[in-house]
This record gives C-alpha cells, sequence and structure tokens, in this order.
C-alpha cells in the first residue's frame, strides 16, 4: 500500500505490480514494481528514496 501512496504523491504512473512468493518463506512475498519516468526526475528520486525507507530490501533491476 506504501508503493501506491509514494507513486502517488510524486505524480507517478504505476504501469505494473506483481508478487512472487519468497523460496522458503511461507506467507513472505517479494514485489515487483514497474512506472514511468526516467531515474534522473525529482518525482522519481523522492519515490525510489520513499520506496527504500518503507522496505526491508530494494533493488533497482533497470532503468529503461
Amino acid at each position: 500500500l506504501v508503493v501506491f501512496v509514494i507513486g502517488y504523491n510524486n505524480d507517478l504512473n504505476m504501469t505494473r505490480i506483481e508478487s512472487r512468493p519468497v523460496p522458503g518463506k511461507k506467507w513472505e512475498y517479494r514485489f515487483y514494481v514497474e512506472f514511468e519516468g526516467k531515474s534522473d526526475q525529482p518525482g522519481v528520486v523522492n519515490a525510489l528514496s520513499g520506496i527504500n525507507a518503507e522496505a526491508l530490501n530494494m533493488q533497482i533491476l533497470g532503468n529503461y
């Protein structure tokens, strides 16, 4: 839910969200989120900072 709020507050258009179970851990999931924007845009920088502050683990898989 936090990702939705952070995206909304930074005027980002989320294009995809996907969840996958964490291997070997019941009821734990990884979430993959895609949104439009370039990594140097202020809204994107702010959103990634906010997500990183709230998430247990965050990894950027790409920017295109």
